[in-house]
């Protein structure tokens, strides 16, 4: 009696526990059966209780056959594993299993104790890591590679890139060179070309001061000379003055200059040569234009002669008109906006742009009346840029055409 309700006191505080506590008896017939036992293995303790252990317990998966365990717990006490089970279809569970040896003679209790707790979900973390570490391995090794790779790519373009630097570095010094070589030639060929046409226009201009000379074809010969050295002396001037834009030597000087003179010369030597050509010249010029501005008139004159040379060579009957307003913009400079209109030939819209083009003609047909090189509005919408400033176009064919500069000068302070 005492026997059973000490076993029952057992066997109720087996219930208790969290681990799976199993007994059974010398021929492993089981004998208590507690509830964490019922939940991992899905055996009840009345589907349990009397039968053989291993029919409800594999322990195929243990490092050592079952019966060396029990060999081991009957020599030494006790023995100790984790062991992997199949509890459930495809479902697993890892058990660590405590094995002892029961003996009890007073109670006539011989037998086995088998005591497991769950780690399972340990297990499970321990693979996730397990797999999260060879996963982080995997990229590292991925990502090196692919850094390497990069790194390949980027030492052969440095490699290229410095190559490429180098023929740069080789022809931007070829270059140098070419470009001061060319200087040199035109800054001789200038004197060369300019020596002997000032002397044909010169001579030709003195002979025909002789009025014997200027009558009949001796004169009109003497003309074409002097107009044709004047020509090339102008394209010769054109070709020098973009060279150095393009080089960046052609720069803007800041000296005084009498505004309203300025403007009274030019309209004076126009003045006479629309007169020699039957046309009428009107010219209106800012009343409120500074006395003294600070600037490079001699770019401004440069520019507004192109402006004005042009509607006086394309203009056969009709007017050539310029007007001069200056609109102060402050901080001491002045806007100059200059309008020169004429009543010739006009232009076609789709040309507008191309006119400015270096060598672009809207007549270039081998028999056109107006010889020129393409290159004076080019010139002058550089150097009108180069002040500040730019030139538009209105014009139609057979309707005239308008051109609009502007620039910027600085008003002298008194």
């Amino acid at each position: 009696m005492i026997k059973n309700k000490v076993l029952d006191q057992a066997f109720r505080f087996f219930d208790q526990l969290n681990d799976v506590v199993i007994t059974v008896d010398a021929d492993l017939a089981i004998t208590s059966w507690n509830r964490a036992a019922e939940s991992a293995f899905s055996f009840s303790k009345k589907e349990t209780i009397g039968r053989n252990f291993r029919q409800f317990v594999s322990f195929d998966q243990a490092p050592i056959p079952f019966n060396d365990i029990l060999q081991t717990v009957r020599e030494k006490g006790s023995w100790n594993s984790e062991i992997m089970h199949q509890v459930r279809e495809n479902e697993q569970a890892f058990f660590v299993w405590t094995v002892l040896r029961v003996m009890f003679a007073d109670l006539e209790v011989d037998g086995f104790a088998f005591i497991a707790y769950d780690i399972t979900r340990r297990k499970q973390a321990e693979e996730a890591l397990r797999q999260a570490h060879q996963d982080l391995e995997q990229r590292v090794a991925e990502r090196t590679l692919e850094l390497q790779e990069i790194n390949e790519r980027l030492s052969a373009e440095i490699e290229e890139r410095k190559r490429v630097e180098e023929e740069l570095r080789i022809t931007l010094g070829k270059a140098q060179e070419a470009e001061k070589l060319q200087s040199s030639f035109l800054s001789h060929i200038n004197h060369e070309i300019r020596t002997p046409l000032n002397h044909i226009i010169g001579l030709s201009s003195i002979l025909l001061m002789d009025g014997k000379l200027c009558m009949g074809d001796p004169g009109k010969y003497l003309k074409i000379i002097r107009g044709s050295g004047e020509s090339l002396l102008d394209i010769i001037n054109a070709v020098l003055d973009l060279s150095h834009l393009e080089s960046g030597r052609l720069l803007p000087e800041d000296k005084s200059f009498d505004a309203p003179a300025f403007f009274e010369d030019l309209c004076q030597r126009y003045q006479e040569q629309t007169a020699a050509r039957h046309l009428i010249f009107h010219y209106q010029i800012d009343d409120g234009l500074p006395k003294w501005l600070l600037g490079d008139a001699d770019l401004l004159n440069r520019v507004l002669n192109n402006l004005m040379d042009n509607a006086c060579k394309f203009t056969s009957e009709g007017r050539v008109d310029l007007n001069v307003q200056s609109v102060d913009v402050g901080d001491s400079l002045i806007e100059l906006q200059c309008c020169v209109s004429d009543t010739g030939i006009g232009i076609p819209e789709e040309e507008h742009e191309k006119i400015f083009q270096s060598f672009y003609q809207v007549d270039r047909s081998t028999t056109r009346e107006h010889m020129g090189t393409g290159l004076g509005l080019t010139l002058a919408r550089a150097l009108a840029e180069l002040m500040g400033g730019t030139i538009r176009l209105e014009s139609a064919l057979e309707e005239g055409s308008t051109f609009s500069f502007t620039c910027r000068l600085r008003r002298e302070e008194p």
